[in-house]
């Protein structure tokens, strides 16, 4: 019976040493294979799904038979779909893109493509192809070091790389929402393992359950301390062209490039020196 006992009060120890690992967990990874409409591969098609405009197609796959082939179409507002995840604070994307050449930006230079849902409130974050290259835009942060009244509506960061024509090129996002209260949300921008953003002062929420934001709009909009991430949304808007995507993947943890290893610890925790069963 004593060892019954010391074998239990071992497997606890083992389990507690091992509290405070987060698990590393990638929720989807989509390839777009054996699927004909974007819902037959998971996603949610919630916006204008009748368009041809946004199907998974044989055209020009990155890996195995198919990619996503998304048309802009003379600059409107076309097509959307949602997919979710559990909401939480911190989020990592990776997305393989390339896009056609001869696409024509807007006459704003800005052209949607991926967007960091809030849940609960703003702000959203977007992934745009503009004039500078990719470019993130934080629709309505609480306050930022440009806006530190919180008056205007977007935070925007370029990074001086464009969208690639002849290759693909390996997309990878952090958004890390702010601690309520402090000015420590981060966001990061990888294309082939490059780091082209880096911001780590970002206060996307506010520090109270009611806090607003966006204040030159009316009614100002809601960027309360309970706010989220939980959804993503992959939008057609903005430009004239065509753009492929594949492997697109979410996950609480960086998901690194296809076909490299992912940099997750996943040692299991040593057993404890200073207990003897017998």
């Amino acid at each position: 019976m004593l060892s019954v006992y010391r074998a239990m009060i071992l497997t606890l120890l083992l389990t507690c040493s091992s509290v405070g690992r987060v698990q590393a967990l990638t929720y989807w990874d989509t390839d777009w294979e054996s699927c004909a409409t974007v819902a037959a591969c998971g996603w949610n098609e919630s916006g204008f799904v009748s368009l041809p405009n946004f199907l998974p197609s044989t055209e020009l796959p990155f890996t195995g038979a198919q990619s996503l082939r998304l048309e802009w179409l003379n600059g409107v507002n076309q097509s959307w779909n949602d997919r979710s995840v559990p909401s939480q604070d911190h989020l990592f994307l990776r997305a393989v893109m390339r896009e056609q050449p001869g696409f024509v930006l807007p006459s704003n230079f800005h052209s949607k493509m991926i967007r960091f849902t809030g849940v609960g409130g703003n702000p959203h974050i977007w992934l745009y192809r503009s004039g500078c290259g990719y470019r993130f835009d934080v629709e309505a942060p609480y306050r930022n070091a440009e806006d530190p009244l919180g008056i205007n509506n977007n935070l925007v960061i370029c990074s001086g790389r464009q969208m690639s024509t002849t290759k693909w090129d390996q997309v990878e996002v952090e958004v890390q929402l702010n601690t309520p209260g402090a000015a420590n949300g981060i966001l990061r921008l990888w294309v082939d393992e490059v780091l082209y953003i880096t911001r780590t002062n970002v206060e996307f929420r506010g520090p109270t359950p009611t806090s607003v934001c966006g204040l030159a709009n009316n009614p100002p909009y809601s960027c309360p301390s309970t706010m989220q991430l939980g959804s993503f949304r992959i939008f057609i808007q903005g430009g004239s062209g065509v753009r492929y995507y594949d492997r697109v993947a979410v996950g609480n943890t960086r998901i690194g490039p296809v076909g490299s290893v992912p940099s997750v610890d996943t040692t299991p925790p040593s057993p404890p020196t200073t207990f003897t069963v017998q």
